[in-house]
């Protein structure tokens, strides 16, 4: 094992971003009204949220090595979630549960805290589009010496030795689970949290980005996960401990007899047989057997011809159904709010081929025979040859998640079976209504298929009259898969049996007794227990006896209670403009350009044609003024022109010696004709400057404006 020197790992800092002791902290008292039940189960789902929800620092010093690459390599912050309130997984995140987790963060409002998660996720992305199943982040290989995290029964990542390097994470701070792979929900849930979140610039930017690496994880999905969909247990969303392994894992322990298999590389901790849901030495035996197979691959193409195990999972199936709906639905999105082809149409195309594909494959699960009518996985040998797992567990109804077009319903929003589900009217309704019947039906049918076994805990794990040989521990109730049902169902249709898994899985984390016509969460106390799995008898929740944390504080649990504990808003979204910004840009500086090209035109024009207009002006005056009968007509004095018109104005202008002898004049003697009409009083003769200036402005007035009496000239020059 490979340590660090200690001054290298002291900068290796985590930051437990909230304690559960500070969050539990409230202000009910003991005497509480009944709705304070449900602010208990909502705060306690977000307290266990959010101390699980941890941040990590790498940094360096100046006594690091080779400084510059160091920082290029751990100068990185991550924001992720741990599966439980535990300090000894907290290296390791399940991709499900992160999913799950960032979902009802964006539904609390802190889409932030959703968006962290997804990136972590996303860190761990390959060069081939390839995500794990398990996130680890110990780029200072702290846990390196350790196969499963000290304490727990989760397997660290040096057990899955080293992929082909094309499924290594790309951002070499984080680790990933070789070549084991997460499940295609990731779509489905980015597509969420953006649906959920405010849908600000920094919301669709988010989603722009995931876009992109969603579709290269489609790309993996359907080029290497094409004749099945997992090569391994670990990879499927049925229980470690599920009965259908005992049939699908046959080859492999076949092979494990062939070989006299034993496992080699260390002893498996007591955490792990000790473990809840641990399947027996056989089995567990044969799950390390493809660990050790997988990890002596070079390559990732017909791995099941290499590792005895290939199987097509219901669950898996159905959820890349909906990932493709979803991942198509962004697609178009994205182009529609960024107003360009963040996607392709190329891409779109193949993204709608993924579709029929996807469909395709989940349609060939559907078995039709005698006394079964039920979704079955299959399994593929090294030949080629297809077998069919005929056990009926309760993972087999997922395909009733399947066929909601978010995108589709959300152009039409308000309407009376807003966003109902399309699987209901599949084949005529039959096959819902088939599956809906087998939850319900008794086990006094003597069905395999029958799920209603006398009790009000649903759904268990698998039937109730499955044979004993393929026990492989007791009947479980599992939170998650009951979110997903419900969540199906009563978006297709069936608001009865939806409403009733949801009520009696939020009664089980709250301790209640399951009620078949209310919830009873209004008397749910302060500390409800967030188990990852419940007993299908009796109600109770499965704790691992050596692990009591992570029994009660399962950050799956924790997410789907507040999920469905509260409605989602609509989902809509809002439409871009029709043309790409960066040519709403290009039109706006146009626009302005031409609107500053016209504004001078105009300046430059209005200038002009004062200039010009003052020019005809003055020419006018000045042939005015030397017109002899402008001046007998309103008698100005020579003295008084530079009063109007300024001192450029020579008083000899007005002179009658330079005027045309044949024009009149303006005498300066008498009147022969009337000494009468002498003015006796010179000041009555005189006119004030600023009358003169009046009385010509209003000569001068298009509108016809008169001079005022008194200011008028005869035709002798005198004034009347």
């Amino acid at each position: 094992m490979t340590h660090l020197p200690q001054h290298h790992r002291q900068f290796h800092k985590w930051t437990l971003l909230h304690t559960a002791t500070a969050l539990l902290s409230t202000t009910t008292t003991a005497t509480q009204t009944l709705h304070d039940g449900t602010h208990n189960l909502a705060q306690a789902s977000l307290n266990v949220l959010k101390s699980n929800l941890m941040s990590i620092e790498y940094e360096i010093d100046d006594n690091t090595p080779d400084n510059n690459a160091w920082a290029d390599l751990y100068n990185e912050d991550y924001r992720y979630i741990i599966p439980c309130s535990s300090t000894y997984v907290r290296t390791v995140m399940d991709t499900n549960e992160a999913m799950l987790a960032a979902r009802a963060f964006s539904k609390s409002g802190n889409a932030n805290a959703a968006w962290d998660i997804l990136s972590s996720v996303f860190a761990a992305q390959g060069s081939n589009g390839f995500i794990p199943r398990y996130v680890y982040f110990d780029a200072l290989n702290l846990t390196q010496g350790e196969l499963w995290l000290n304490g727990t029964a989760y397997p660290n990542y040096s057990l899955f030795g080293v992929p082909p390097v094309e499924f290594r994470p790309v951002d070499e701070g984080v680790r990933g689970s070789g070549m084991l792979a997460a499940t295609p929900m990731l779509s489905s849930m980015v597509l969420d949290v953006f649906y959920l979140s405010n849908q600000a610039d920094v919301d669709e930017d988010m989603l722009e980005m995931f876009v992109d690496k969603l579709y290269r994880w489609h790309e993996f999905l359907h080029s290497d996960r094409t004749s099945y969909n997992i090569i391994h247990p670990w990879e499927s969303l049925s229980q470690l401990d599920s009965p259908v392994w005992v049939q699908s894992l046959g080859l492999a322990m076949t092979a494990v007899n062939e070989v006299n298999y034993t496992f080699t590389r260390g002893e498996v901790p007591e955490e792990v047989t000790s473990a809840d849901d641990y399947p027996g030495d056989e089995i567990y035996t044969a799950m390390l057997f493809l660990v050790d197979c997988l990890m002596a691959l070079e390559h990732s193409t017909d791995i099941n011809q290499e590792c005895p195990f290939g199987m097509t999972d219901v669950s898996i199936a159905a959820l890349l159904v909906q990932a493709d709906i979803d991942l198509e639905s962004m697609a178009d999105m994205i182009n529609d709010i960024k107003s360009k082809d963040v996607v392709s149409n190329k891409e779109l195309n193949r993204i709608s081929d993924w579709k029929t594909e996807s469909s395709g494959w989940l349609e060939d699960l559907w078995r039709e025979a005698e006394g079964t009518q039920s979704y079955l996985p299959s399994t593929v040998d090294e030949t080629g040859s297809i077998s069919v797992v005929v056990v009926p567990i309760a993972d087999n109804f997922m395909p009733v998640w399947r066929g909601w077009n978010r995108f589709l319903k959300a152009h039409y929003p308000g309407g009376d079976e807003l966003y109902s589900g399309e699987f209901r009217d599949y084949k005529g309704g039959e096959r819902f209504d088939s599956l809906i019947y087998q939850m319900t039906e008794s086990k006094d049918s003597d069905s395999p298929y029958a799920f209603g076994c006398q009790t009000s805990n649903v759904v268990r794990s698998h039937g109730c009259n499955l044979s004993k040989d393929y026990f492989n521990g007791p009947p479980v109730i599992s939170p998650m898969l009951n979110y997903f049902l419900s969540n199906g169902i009563v978006l297709n249709g069936d608001l009865g049996v939806g409403h009733y898994i949801r009520n009696t899985t939020l009664n089980l984390v709250c301790e209640l007794t399951p009620n078949s016509d209310s919830v009873s969460i209004d008397e749910c106390p302060l500390d409800p227990v967030f188990a990852k799995r419940f007993n299908a008898s009796n109600g109770e929740p499965r704790k691992s006896s050596s692990d009591l944390s992570c029994s009660v504080t399962n950050t799956a649990t924790a997410a789907i209670s507040y999920d469905l504990l509260f409605s989602d808003k609509e989902f809509d979204y809002d439409e871009g403009i029709p043309i790409a910004s960066v040519w709403v840009t290009v039109l706006i500086a146009a626009e302005l350009t031409i609107a500053l090209f016209i504004m001078l035109t105009c300046i430059s024009m209005s200038v002009n044609l004062l200039r010009s207009l003052k020019v005809d002006d003055d020419e006018m005056v000045m042939r005015l003024m030397r017109d002899s009968n402008f001046i007998n007509r309103w008698g100005f004095q020579p003295e008084e022109a530079g009063l109007i018109y300024g001192a450029d104005v020579d008083g000899d202008f007005f002179d009658g010696s330079r005027q045309d002898q044949s024009r009149h004049r303006i005498s300066n003697e008498p009147s022969s004709t009337g000494g009468s009409t002498q003015v006796e009083n010179e000041q009555d003769r005189k006119i004030s400057w600023r009358d003169m200036a009046r009385t010509y402005a209003s000569y001068v007035n298009p509108f016809g404006y008169s001079p005022p009496e008194g200011l008028r000239a005869n035709n002798e020059g005198t004034m009347t």
